[in-house]
């Protein structure tokens, strides 16, 4: 995985005074125990989140070393510009991999949720939760591409395709490629060949790429009919390639992936 810049954003970490907590709205899933308030800025509404400051110091060298050692007193605050949304599912999946009672809480996010932890990972410089997203996401690869179904919009469609790319996911990768070539989904707006403008800069040139190459060895009547002989890969450093090589069955992946459905 390439190394993360340090963040350029400006945090303001304080102790708070009483007065300083009245104009926070604390969110309903994190509003019970904690020794950090995280504080998000929505619109003109402050929305916190009480959290264990050790989850978080767990989870990033940058927030280790913005909230500096657990103290005694009230919880410290971190004001940070992430979105709400971002941080609420960001920090689902650190309270999923670390439950404080020993069972983890339900953790099924949608795809706005994956690239939006996949953005705070990569912000903090945080190796922990980036390694629980990449095994959530490989674990459950078959099923995020399923819930999209065959009638799935475009835009969804992108999102799909530029989180199997952020992550440098090979098997959620397969996973697509499966459906386009046994289940026909996705031909219409997958298409390479008609795309428009719009649709190469939303992409980004190196899925555009992708599919290009996919769709370019397809057999004169079918579209993306021999993906069975490519595979997308990934290097260590994040470069990727469309290698030539046989998948035997729906959903192996000769990168090494391990189907898991």
């Amino acid at each position: 995985m390439k190394a993360s810049r340090q963040p350029t954003f400006q945090e303001t970490l304080v102790v708070p005074e009483t007065a300083n907590r009245n104009h926070v709205a604390l969110h309903p899933d994190f509003n019970e125990n904690g020794d950090v308030l995280i504080v998000c800025t929505e619109v003109e509404q402050q929305v916190g989140f009480l959290v264990n400051g050790s989850m978080m110091r767990m989870a990033s060298p940058v927030l280790t070393q913005l909230l500096g050692p657990a103290e005694p007193g009230p919880p410290k605050i971190l004001r940070v510009d992430d979105s709400v949304h971002d941080m609420h599912a960001f920090l689902r999946l650190l309270r999923f991999a670390a439950p404080s009672n020993g069972y983890p809480p339900p953790f099924d996010p949608n795809i706005a949720q994956y690239a939006g932890i996949h953005r705070l990972a990569q912000k903090y410089n945080g190796w922990y939760p980036r390694a629980v997203l990449d095994f959530h996401v490989e674990l459950h690869a078959a099923q995020i591409v399923d819930d999209l179904g065959p009638n799935a919009s475009k835009g969804d469609m992108f999102a799909l395709l530029r989180l199997a790319h952020d992550l440098h996911s090979s098997y959620l990768w397969s996973q697509v490629c499966d459906r386009l070539r046994f289940n026909k989904w996705w031909h219409a707006i997958l298409n390479p060949w008609q795309f428009s403008e719009e649709d190469t800069i939303a992409l980004g040139p190196s899925i555009h790429s992708i599919l290009s190459i996919l769709a370019s060895v397809s057999s004169r009547t079918r579209l993306y009919s021999n993906l069975e002989e490519l595979c997308v890969l990934y290097t260590d450093e994040g470069e990727v390639s469309v290698a030539a090589a046989e998948r035997p069955a729906p959903g192996s992946c000769p990168c090494g992936a391990t189907r898991y459905a």
